[in-house]
């Protein structure tokens, strides 16, 4: 099944587990798995240069995928909860406490107590910027994403049932 910080995300909402984050303003990119798959095979369509040192340049080529969106995880945490039909709680998470409950669930796990699956670096993912941009994509392989995580959310709540 899906896996994944998002995937997380949706079953801890789904089943009323999550409290509501707190106010972050950090940024994010995201790109979907058929949007990876597309950029793969454009380039593994690619041209072959004749020139061997130009071919060697091709095989090098390093691109950044993307859905070419900026989001910001509260609005993503705001249509998880649209999406799985749940209203929020006004109550917001303290950062400090997003920051515990974190460092709480990566030494339970480490001690095989507990398996969550959140641990610092979830925390490092909520609440810093995570922007990337795919012009790379764009300019050489012609990439040009097909959807975006708002356009899929309802896909991917029935995926994580």
């Amino acid at each position: 099944g899906m896996r994944g910080n998002i995937a997380a995300m949706i079953r801890l909402i789904s089943s009323g587990v999550l409290p509501r984050l707190p106010k972050l303003t950090n940024r994010l990119s995201l790109v979907g798995v058929d949007d990876v798959v597309s950029a793969l095979l454009l380039a593994a369509t690619l041209d072959s240069p004749a020139d061997p040192s130009a071919l060697m340049a091709k095989l090098a080529i390093r691109v950044t995928l993307t859905d070419g969106c900026t989001y910001e995880i509260n609005a993503i945490e705001k249509s998880i909860y649209d999406a799985v039909e749940r209203s929020p709680s006004h109550w917001r998470l303290p950062v400090v406490l997003l920051f515990a409950a974190s460092a709480m669930a990566e030494l339970l796990e480490k001690l095989r107590i507990f398996r969550s699956g959140i641990g610092l670096r979830t925390y490092r993912n909520l609440t810093r910027d995570n922007l990337f941009d795919n012009h790379s994509a764009k300019a050489e392989l012609g990439f040009e994403p097909s959807t975006t995580f708002f356009a899929q959310i309802d896909k991917l709540v029935r995926r994580s049932e």
